[in-house]
């Protein structure tokens, strides 16, 4: 055998045990716990197991699937639908393959078989015909619909909304506004010693801080608040951690140290010479001023001072003792000390959060809202409150028998309380339902990268355990054959990973992570570069004249430079991407950062200078960009003329295209404003004119029409575009759509609208279409999640996560603390925080995974660093220190490279057409949209524009009766024709006894008569009689438009057709000539059309006046 076949027969053995595991993890009878390494088919699997179920004969509407985000749910759909709709239409060796591949083995006789084929073609429509098809949403998604559907048992709003972040943040402010107002005007409240206490002890600039770490944290608090059963109880607990009674004072504390101070002992230590404690033994110093006393047993830095030179406490262990008791004495004193303003801290922040948590949720409550927060919450405290629950879990519970839960290591504590919810009692209930029931998740603990939206990893093995105990027929699945990455990219990660401090943290306890690759035999290659250091600078001593500037280049526009060269070289000397036979090309490389900082904008700029397509950023802030900088200069030059500061940037903008010079000519010696300089300058007449036809609409057009208009009807989109590319697309789309969702809020006026736009900094996300364009991609590593490049770098990798200790939130379980600075953390919060900084790196290795394994084929990693050197536990450094012992150095480029030479003959791809980012937009996007033509939009003559308006009040007496009587008897007239002639005045006056019991019996009395004698007059027989229909639709085309309607009485018979339309609460006519003309081309219409129908019989139309029950013909 050649190397070749050796290569194929090892793919083909890998190929078979990566297929056996993934059918096992689709077994639909089984309750399946899958582990997927990166790359390793699971979206694949998942839908693998949707397609078994619906084969199985399961209900397509019995099954739940949970996804993390809506594109991986609105992916999931389109797979399973374009599969299924590829099997509805295939032949049967094209169908019997597909099945294959899904089953692994096909049934033996041929009846099996042409069930099972038949079942797969039909499942296709069976999706169709299914009510809101297969459950395939986000959690939120689903946990919306719960209580949509069980309001009433959630206590909850049936027509509640859900707020965005932005209109959640809105009402939060106004909240925290108010309260603080109110803590001022009322100091001596609980509430505003607690305000007091803030803000004496943190600085006005922190204060922002513990508002937003509020925010941030409300959900937690808020279900920190409900466990313990409010928020007495919490800090009763908080007390009890701290071992800190609520009724005692800093004073007391110190006076307990100092009548505890044992006066005999440093009598003794005076005695055998100690001077420094002398003054304090014979009470010369109050050891109150415990700060001067502890500096005779601490250090400045609060360390117990050494005893080893000591010669007196070296010669006597007794006064060695006595030294170091009373040192530790003091350490006690200062921890006692930071508890007691720790307790006082986090007791003022816990009153905070809990009065503005409390308004909050007032406000939402009255004006039936929810944030995002609020539907996992709710939902999990409906499904957690037993006795209000049974009902909600029993209809839950009989509409669904197989739940799948993707990407199951993002999950978060509230979700899995939902999911754990819902599967004790639907296991519970396993021996009375006649469907196996199964529980299913995907998911890798190596890439749970989102802690902060509550993703616990741990929460994640937990899980697992607990439904391996619940669920019957359990497994567990590992899927570890890769089928992205190439073996040199593989053999780096588990080189990197094989280090046990690596490790930990990032996959489960005792757990290996070895990635076997499929791809062997094909070529790849990681490259890591020696880090870019900052210059050393060179003191001079001689002083020169400062005649030349001197530009330093910083590291990060260094390590932008170099990269941006690389790739400019690599595309432009056609540098083969070996495992594809094809050049590489700007689409196949992925840049991704920790953060998007100032390194982001420098590599971006340099692609720019050697005209290479970039994507830009793959999130973008709103405010910063410079197209709607200028759209917001503009609305505030609109709004004050004066401004012109404003208006020289809306001059300046691709609105107006004014240069420098023309700035020059317009502002130099003006007498007055730069706008009257504007208006009498001869030579600028176009834009003032423009200008002026804004100001003209201002004042009467809502913020979205007064923007659309400018960027539409004045080019101004196609001007920003011209100059700025597509990439100012982005910001002014999320602009203008910003002004249609503030009209829904606020009254829109353009000074509100402005105060609006700025008062918030709008993060925008771009969607990265994979292989959709040629350019440069630049993301975050979060941001990358699920996505994977043939080329990938990796230039952020010096940093770590800020560490330090600091104010804010500090989390031991359910209970919480907040220390105002970093020398109020106790030894309590010294042990919180430590297990923090555990976790915050734990999850910083993780994102390194998710980093390192979105190459296919090529991967380089570098770094760059400031003044400060890298830390050891840096990805930089963790790398290098791995990477270097299986790589070899390039010495020539300073590189080190690890490679596989492409040995299989690839399929040869074809080089995708290079797109320039300034593709010219069509033609027909800048014309006016041509005239709607008249067949487009159905006319209804029952709503006319030109309809007569309603009797008024004023114009009858007892108007409510009439109103009422009017609609009673069109009511009447559609179904008392179908009850017999003898049974129809009971019917009327029931009726109305019914509907109108204010009526008294004379004005029953009359309706009986008008209807009955409409009825039984025999020129009408035929309108009321059994031949008749009600409430008929119509629709066809008549006079070259189309017409959609609805005839109140419709007559068909041998000669004629008779068409009757009720008025109802119009005034009626007293001659055909008195009836409007509107009403006259209605029935016209409906004449026309029945004439086409029925072109050999007489149509007749009538009016029929319900409020005088009075008919008419209309001629």
């Amino acid at each position: 055998m050649t190397n070749n076949d050796d290569i194929l027969s090892s793919r083909m053995q890998l190929s078979a045990i990566a297929t056996r595991q993934q059918r096992l993890a689709a077994a639909p009878k089984k309750s399946i716990w899958v582990g997927a390494s990166a790359g390793t088919g699971k979206t694949k699997v998942l839908s693998d197991r949707v397609l078994r179920l619906l084969l199985e004969g399961v209900n397509a509407a019995k099954i739940l699937c949970l996804t993390y985000t809506k594109a991986a749910a609105v992916e999931m759909n389109l797979r399973i639908a374009e599969r299924l709709g590829k099997w509805a239409i295939a032949d049967d060796p094209e169908l019997e393959n597909e099945l294959d591949k899904l089953y692994g083995k096909l049934p033996a006789d041929v009846k099996s078989l042409n069930k099972l084929k038949a079942k797969a073609r039909q499942l296709f429509a069976i999706l169709l015909e299914t009510p809101g098809g297969i459950k395939i949403q986000t959690f939120h998604s689903f946990c919306q619909e719960v209580l949509k559907r069980f309001p009433l048992e959630a206590n909850i709003s049936p027509y509640f909304e859900i707020m965005d972040d932005r209109s959640s943040l809105e009402a939060i402010t106004d909240v925290k506004n108010k309260i603080i107002a109110e803590a001022g005007q009322n100091p001596e409240s609980p509430f505003g010693q607690a305000m007091a206490f803030i803000t004496e002890n943190i600085s006005e600039y922190s204060f922002p801080a513990v508002i937003n770490a509020i925010i941030s944290e409300r959900s937690k608090i808020e279900q920190a608040i409900k466990n313990y059963g409010g928020d007495d109880k919490l800090l009763a607990a908080v007390s009890k951690k701290l071992k800190i009674s609520d009724n005692i004072s800093e004073e007391q504390i110190i006076e307990e140290f100092a009548n505890n101070t044992p006066i005999e002992d440093l009598r003794r230590l005076a005695a055998a010479g100690m001077e420094d404690v002398a003054p304090w033994a014979d009470g010369r110093y109050d050891i109150r001023n415990y700060t001067e006393y502890m500096l005779v047993f601490l250090t400045g830095k609060n360390e117990p001072r050494s005893i080893s030179r000591n010669k007196i406490l070296n010669k006597n262990p007794d006064f060695a003792e006595i030294f170091l008791s009373e040192g530790e004495r003091c350490l006690e004193l200062l921890d006692s000390l930071k508890s007691f303003k720790l307790y006082q801290s986090t007791k003022a922040v816990l009153l905070l959060a809990s009065e503005l948590i409390k308004r909050y949720n007032d406000f939402k409550r009255s004006h039936a809202k929810m944030d995002f927060s609020d539907i996992i919450l709710l939902t999990r405290n409906l499904l957690d409150n037993r006795e209000a629950a049974k009902w909600v879990l029993f209809k839950l519970d009989g509409g669904i028998d197989n739940i799948l839960i993707d990407e199951a290591q993002d999950t978060s504590p509230d979700q899995w309380a939902i999911i754990q919810s819902i599967c004790d009692e639907f296991f519970a209930g396993e021996g009375s339902s006649e469907n196996s029931r199964t529980i299913f998740a995907v998911g890798d603990r190596k890439q749970s990268i989102y802690s902060f939206q509550g993703a616990d990893p741990d929460k994640f093995d937990e899980m697992r355990d607990h439904f391996s105990k619940l669920a019957p027929n359990f497994e567990k699945v590992n899927l570890e054959i890769s089928f992205r990455s190439a073996p040199a990219i593989l053999a780096a990660v588990n080189q990197l990973f094989a280090n046990e401090n690596i490790r930990r943290g990032v996959a489960s306890e005792g757990e290996n992570i070895e990635h076997v690759p499929f791809r062997k035999g094909e070529g790849g290659e990681v490259e890591f570069w020696e880090m870019i250091e900052p210059e050393n600078e060179v003191q001079n001593d001689e002083w020169m004249p400062p005649v030349q500037r001197i530009q330093k280049i910083s590291t990060s526009s260094q390590m932008a430079k170099a990269i941006a060269e690389k790739i400019k070289n690599m595309v432009s000397s056609g540098e083969i991407l070996q495992s594809k036979q094809r050049p590489v090309q700007y689409g196949d490389f992925l840049i991704l950062v920790r953060s998007r900082d100032g390194f982001c904008q420098e590599f971006i700029r340099e692609c720019k200078n050697l005209n290479i397509n970039v994507a830009g950023i793959d999130r973008i802030h709103l405010i910063e960009q410079i197209a709607v900088q200028d759209l917001i200069s503009l609305g505030r030059f609109l709004l004050l003329p004066d401004d012109d500061l404003s208006l020289a940037e809306v001059l300046k903008s691709p609105l107006f295209g004014l240069n420098d010079d023309d700035l020059f000519t317009l502002c130099c010696k003006r007498s007055g404003s730069l706008w009257s300089s504007l208006l009498t300058n001869s030579n600028y007449t176009e834009v003032s004119e423009s200008l002026k036809k804004l100001f003209n609409k201002v004042d009467f057009m809502r913020p979205f029409e007064l923007y659309n208009y400018v960027l539409s009807e004045m080019g101004g989109r196609k001007k920003f575009y011209e100059r700025m590319g597509p990439e100012a697309e982005d910001g002014l789309d999320e602009f203008i759509n910003l002004s249609i969702s503030f009209e829904q809020e606020h009254i829109p006026t353009l000074q509100n609208f402005i105060e609006w736009i700025t008062s918030d900094d709008v993060e925008i996300k771009r969607e990265v279409e994979q292989g959709k364009n040629n350019l440069v991609k630049i993301m975050t590593v979060h941001g990358s999640k699920g996505l994977q490049a043939p080329i990938v770098i990796l230039p952020d990798t010096t940093r770590i996560p800020k560490s330090s200790r600091e104010s804010g939130i500090l989390w031991d379980k359910n209970l919480f603390l907040y220390p105002t600075s970093a020398s109020d953390y106790n030894k309590f919060c010294d042990r919180l925080h430590k297990y923090k900084k555990t976790k915050m790196f734990e999850e910083y290795r993780r994102l390194m995974y998710v980093a390192v394994t979105r190459a296919e084929d090529r991967m380089i990693f570098c770094g760059y660093r400031k003044k400060n050197k890298s830390p050891e536990n840096s990805w930089y450094n963790l790398f290098k220190n791995s990477f270097t012992k299986i790589a070899s150095l390039n010495e020539a480029k300073n590189v080190w490279t690890l490679s596989n030479r492409q040995e299989l003959t690839p399929k040869k791809e074809e080089t995708a057409e290079q797109i320039n980012n300034q593709t010219a937009i069509p033609d027909f996007m800048f014309k006016p949209a041509s005239e709607e033509l008249p067949l487009s939009k159905p006319l209804t003559p029952s709503r006319p524009d030109d309809e007569p308006a309603v009797i008024s009040p004023l114009a009858v007496k007892n108007d409510g009766i009439f109103y009422k009587r009017g609609s009673l008897i069109h009511k009447l007239l559609q179904f008392l024709p179908e009850i017999q002639p003898a049974e129809r005045q009971f019917k009327i006056i029931d009726f109305l006894k019914q509907k109108a019991p204010e009526f008294d019996n004379k004005e029953v009395e009359k309706i009986c008569f008008e209807i009955l004698s409409l009825l039984d007059n025999p020129s009408f027989g035929s309108v009321f009689g059994p031949s008749s229909k009600a409430e008929v639709p119509l629709m066809g085309e008549a006079g070259g438009k189309i017409i959609s309607g609805q005839i109140d009485r419709l007559v068909i018979n041998k000669k004629q057709v008779i068409i009757v339309d009720f008025k109802t609460n119009r005034q009626p006519a007293k001659t055909t000539n008195d009836v409007p003309s509107a009403y006259v081309a209605q029935l016209k219409a409906y004449k026309l059309l029945l004439q086409k129908i029925y072109p050999e019989k007489e149509v007749k139309t009538y009016i029929l006046w319900t409020n005088s029950a009075n008919m008419m013909e209309i001629l």
